[in-house]
């Protein structure tokens, strides 16, 4: 299910602008990648001729961005979630900077508001390190281009150092893959619940094994208390060993999917063992309970320690 809902592809955007004030060279640089981390598409322009009299980094950064999304619509690739590391670009993208753009800047924050989907994108802001591929191939396009751009499609077509980096980043990724996959999963299992109208049979299921947790409870001596969630909460740590008693932790990834415009929100939950293993997940449709207006994530998490599981 990562990167997937329902077989849909989604892709991730990074960008980034180059500029020299001593040389007065401008580039900029963007990558689209699949949810795996491989490249689908990747572009470098070079801004010096496009912007002969005045160029800034914000406007090299205004311009990878929008190239970068022209670059998805011409693709067909719907991108869900999009990276760089201009505050200045992305805070009037997202209407949130106190100054207005500067003249030149302000007409491609428009084009790129024109293309934005806030419902169906996410924008973030990341740091410097985490952006490197988008950053070689604004510096590519700024030092090396003789004017106009280059698209890339393939590793053989790109600059060797730019190729390099993507495949360290993949690499760096898939040894973090396993940890982010409980939050993952309970994104996507919020996702669900916003499309699917209820969990019946796993809502059973919560219960079940709230019921034998329970029934566990009460068969432990006084000192072992409940918290206000209900949850069993470990209080042997203080006494001695002789009285210490062996205890089951459990871990809880939570998700809300909240889409205002279609007035659907679902919230999902999945609760792990020690070593990791799928204990029980849940979907919920919150339409019903919140027709009006809802805060779904607040109820994904509530609704789980509800359920009397012990989280530690």
């Amino acid at each position: 299910m990562n990167g997937t809902l329902f077989g849909a592809k989604r892709y991730t955007l990074s960008f980034d602008g180059s500029h020299n004030n001593q040389d007065n060279k401008a580039g900029a640089g963007c990558i689209i990648r699949d949810s795996r981390g491989e490249l689908v598409i990747a572009a470098a322009y070079n801004l010096t001729e496009t912007y002969p009299h005045y160029c800034d980094v914000a406007i090299a950064e205004a311009e990878a961005l929008k190239n970068g999304l022209i670059l998805a619509k011409q693709k067909n690739l719907h991108v869900y979630l999009i990276k760089g590391d201009s505050k200045e670009v992305i805070d009037h993208v997202l209407g949130n900077s106190r100054r207005p753009a500067r003249p030149l800047l302000s007409k491609i924050i428009q084009q790129i508001v024109g293309m934005f989907d806030r419902f169906s994108q996410e924008i973030v802001l990341v740091d410097r390190k985490a952006n490197k591929v988008a950053d070689k191939l604004a510096f590519w396009g700024s030092t090396s281009l003789q004017g106009g751009h280059m698209i890339y499609t393939t590793y053989a077509d790109l600059p060797p150092q730019v190729a390099g980096l993507i495949r360290q980043e993949k690499s760096d990724s898939s040894t973090t893959e396993d940890e982010g996959e409980s939050s993952s999963l309970a994104s996507q299992l919020g996702k669900v619940g916003a499309a699917v109208a209820g969990a019946a049979v796993v809502g059973w299921g919560v219960l079940k094994l709230f019921n034998e947790l329970s029934s566990d409870y009460q068969q432990q001596p006084k000192y072992k208390t409940k918290s206000p969630w209900n949850s069993i909460v470990d209080t042997t740590h203080n006494h001695s060993s002789e009285s210490s008693q062996h205890f089951d932790h459990y871990t809880l990834n939570y998700s809300g999917s909240d889409i205002n415009q279609l007035h659907e929100g679902g919230a999902g939950c999945i609760i792990r063992n020690k070593q990791g293993d799928l204990v029980i997940a849940a979907a919920y449709n919150l339409d019903s309970l919140y027709y009006d207006q809802f805060h779904v994530a607040s109820y994904c998490r509530s609704n789980s320690l509800e359920k009397g599981v012990g989280v530690g």
